[in-house]
């Protein structure tokens, strides 16, 4: 379900639940008195939002109101903005044409560019020369979203600035709008090791926006960098243009901690398998992080580098629970019945969900329904001192079929 549908349903169940208005007039004055104009914290914009109609040409009609105080048009024309009042662009229009220079005329104006009015297009260039930090920051964004060709070389202005808020939303600005003029700021930007990270980080993307080959080149010798903000942009980079002249570059990354999930996640979006052996021994040393066990776990299981299942019994020893049931969620997926003897004694665990998935993985190895049986398996894998089915050679047969605990 789109977004906006969650966001009207779950509107509309809050706005039921709300006490009945008398009438619509101080719907405007309840979303001005707003401490913050989002869903969550705003009952007013929720009611609007059910509504999607009469309240929301209310909350349009205030705005262009002479006696609207300029601090609620601002909070107005977000909740417009919001509520994505796309009719009422020409009461956002006359509002900032009414605030005249008042800082709130930025926030009408990224209102309107956030509703796709491109009329908000010049006044905005004007605001990226203001020294309100507010104001440019709004402009740029706004300046992205209307993907504004006229604003290129403002905004490559912006990129000197010392400010790295400036620079990381100019350089996502001109992510955006896609003009490859661009390129050469963002690729100095990206490339400095003085410039502040999150805006090294932004003209990384920036330069995956364009397609840049030259921000490519870049990214593969960012791809290892100590940060985790950067380096991830680099691999995000090199993953929405991979090459396989790229893969050492990746191979490097896997070394570093933090970066685990995100090598993960392109060797398998491209088939990187080079990749794999490394994984297996980041996986084997327990250092992937816990959000990334689970995606480093499917790149070990789809490439199946040698020792693989090996190491994932080996890494159960160790592994706390959470990991743990990962491991043996994924081990039937390395399809190497020769651990299934290492698998039995978890049979035994004295915790039950760790019983039930270590069943499942032996099942989904083996083929064989056994359940928690000790002494059923025990025969199967050869454990007391009769030949045992597990470490013959034949396929697997049961591949996934058993019952998930």
């Amino acid at each position: 379900m789109p977004i906006s549908s969650r966001v009207l349903i779950l509107s509309l169940a809050v706005a039921a639940a709300l006490p009945a208005r008398t009438a619509t007039a101080d719907l405007a004055d309840e979303v001005a008195a707003c401490p913050t104009v989002v869903f969550a914290d705003c009952p007013a914009l929720q009611q609007a939002a059910a509504s999607r109609g009469p309240e929301i040409a209310h909350l349009a009609k205030k705005i262009a109101a002479a006696d609207t105080s300029a601090p609620a048009r601002a909070k107005l024309a977000l909740a417009l903005a919001l509520l994505d009042a796309r009719a009422h662009v020409d009461a956002l229009d006359a509002a900032a044409r009414q605030l005249g220079s008042a800082p709130e005329a930025a926030d009408v104006r990224a209102a309107q560019a956030r509703l796709g009015d491109a009329r908000a297009a010049a006044p905005l260039i004007e605001y990226l020369k203001r020294d309100d930090l507010h104001a440019r920051l709004l402009a740029a964004g706004g300046l992205g979203l209307l993907r504004a060709k006229a604003a290129v070389q403002p905004l490559v202005h912006l990129l000197g600035e010392p400010t790295p808020q400036v620079q990381a939303e100019a350089a996502r600005a001109l992510g955006s709008i896609g003009d490859p003029a661009a390129e050469p700021a963002l690729l100095s930007l990206a490339g400095q090791p003085k410039v502040a990270l999150p805006a090294r980080a932004a003209a990384l993307a920036a330069l995956g926006d364009l397609g840049s080959v030259r921000g490519a080149a870049l990214a593969a010798l960012l791809a290892d960098h100590p940060t985790r903000i950067v380096a991830t942009a680099a691999l995000e980079l090199l993953r929405r243009q991979w090459k396989p002249w790229m893969t050492p570059a990746a191979v490097a990354a896997v070394q570093v901690p933090g970066l685990r999930g995100a090598c993960a996640r392109l060797a398998l979006e491209h088939g990187v398998a080079a990749l794999a052996p490394h994984l297996m021994q980041v996986l084997r040393k327990g250092e992937s992080e816990p959000d990334e066990i689970g995606v480093v776990l499917l790149a070990v299981a789809r490439f199946k580098p040698a020792g693989a299942a090996a190491a994932m019994v080996e890494r159960l020893k160790a592994a706390p629970k959470a990991e743990r049931i990962e491991l043996f969620r994924a081990l039937p997926k390395v399809e190497d019945r020769t651990v299934v003897p290492d698998l039995v004694p978890w049979l035994q665990d004295a915790d039950n969900q760790v019983v039930a998935h270590a069943v499942y993985a032996l099942e989904n190895l083996t083929g064989r329904h056994l359940g928690p049986d000790v002494a059923a398996w025990r025969a199967y894998a050869g454990l007391d001192g009769k030949a045992g089915a597990a470490r013959k050679p034949e396929p697997t047969q049961g591949g996934t079929d058993a019952a998930q605990p």
